[in-house]
């Protein structure tokens, strides 16, 4: 019974990864937008679905870019989630 559980749970999570994936619109390189912050993807994860989402997505990692599409001062590496992001700038 705990294989069938254990290949249950390892299915959901893999058809959970391959919807957040299908539904991203973005890649590696763009440069997305939120309400505080411009980030330049580096690398893209996924996660499941939390409070207040009812489907998994993506979460992006990257650097801070400034207004005019540079990189901070400081260097910040910062995350973004695909639920939050405003629009694409390039």
């Amino acid at each position: 019974m705990q294989q069938l559980e254990d290949a249950y749970k390892n299915n959901q999570k893999d058809l959970m990864k391959e919807y957040a994936y299908m539904n991203n619109p973005y890649k590696i390189g763009d440069i997305i937008e939120d309400h505080s912050s411009i980030l330049k993807i580096e690398t893209i994860r996924w996660r499941p679905s939390s409070i207040g989402e009812k489907f998994p997505s993506c979460v992006y990692y990257g650097i801070q870019l400034t207004k005019k599409l540079e990189p901070s001062k400081r260097q910040d590496s910062t995350v973004m989630h695909q639920v939050n992001v405003e629009r694409k700038l390039n």
